[in-house]
């Protein structure tokens, strides 16, 4: 069988778990399973991405420089891109950030830094493209929506503790 290559596809994964239909369609649903899966495919992917440290989604880039802001410990904060989901490294990949002091505040990274109109940052970003999706991670995500899909589509309660075991 050839790999996943659509969101239909992990999707039919998850149902393929929970011994559900598979479906064809979740951009335009017409079922309550696509519906459930149109619901449900983009937090989880995101989630799924957030949780661990996929290398195939991580990216480096310049966040430019924001401003300064008026009430903080920081003296400069910088907008992050519209593809990010969880900071990896500051200026540095090397050095954890664990040992950088900065603060996320909704798209903003505050930090201070005096070398410029841009900061160097690492970052998952929020990858849509299946086909860079390892197969590890398509595991741990078809199981993982698995896991909310059967809360709503059976009643089974033995499938859910299957999966996550």
């Amino acid at each position: 069988m050839a790999r996943p290559s659509s969101a239909v596809a992990i999707c039919n994964l998850a149902l393929d778990l929970l011994k559900e239909s598979p479906i064809t369609i979740i951009s335009t649903p017409v079922t309550k399973t696509e519906t459930l899966c149109a619901r449900w495919y983009d937090i989880i992917r995101q989630a799924t991405l957030e949780a661990y440290n996929c290398n195939f989604a991580l990216v480096s880039a310049n966040a430019l420089r924001a401003g300064m802001p008026t009430v903080s410990d920081y003296t400069d904060y910088y907008q992050l891109p519209t593809n990010y989901l969880k900071l990896r490294a500051i200026i540095d990949p090397t050095i954890p950030l664990g040992q950088r002091r900065f603060e996320i505040q909704g798209r903003y990274l505050f930090y201070d830094y005096d070398e410029g109109v841009s900061i160097p940052i690492w970052y998952t970003k929020d990858e849509t493209d299946v086909s860079l999706y390892p197969a590890l991670f398509i595991k741990l995500f078809s199981e993982e929506l698995a896991i909310v899909l059967g809360k709503k589509l059976t009643a089974r309660p033995s499938i859910i503790k299957d999966i996550k075991e």
